[in-house]
């Protein structure tokens, strides 16, 4: 775990920099993407209202911006039952890695457990950078 958790952090360093090189004066975000199954009897409802709390203690934390969505697939080459993907967005690579710390910290033995409780696992995790286009508008 711990070996897999350092070459984590190596990948962010490393996506940060190339970040900064490709990216210029376009508004870029970072994206974390974990490919989960929800356990038996679990609901989206109490994924969503579980992890609303999560991202208040990373507001609490001082991580300003951090946001998750959740991806329930429609039409997938994998569209297993009770596959959804979770999607942490955040400002930048760094504020991704820190709260990717944090979820591992004692400090969040709770949440993490009760994630748990509401998943049977995650298979899939990658991390991306988000060039922003536009913003979409709700009317």
């Amino acid at each position: 775990m711990k070996r897999k958790y350092l070459g984590g952090v190596a990948a962010i360093a490393v996506a940060a920099a190339v970040n900064m090189v490709t990216v210029g004066a376009a508004q870029a975000d970072a994206a974390a993407f974990f490919k989960c199954t929800f356990a038996e009897g679990a609901t989206m409802d109490q994924l969503v209202e579980a992890t609303a709390a999560f991202v208040a203690t990373v507001k609490e934390n001082g991580y300003e911006g951090y946001s998750v969505r959740f991806l329930s697939p429609v039409f997938s080459s994998d569209i297993s039952p009770g596959t959804f993907w979770w999607v942490g967005v955040g400002p930048s690579l760094e504020v991704i890695g820190a709260i990717n710390d944090y979820w591992t910290s004692d400090a969040n033995t709770e949440h993490r457990d009760r994630f748990g409780e509401l998943s049977a696992g995650c298979t899939v995790s990658s991390l991306h950078v988000v060039t922003n286009v536009g913003e979409m508008t709700q009317e």
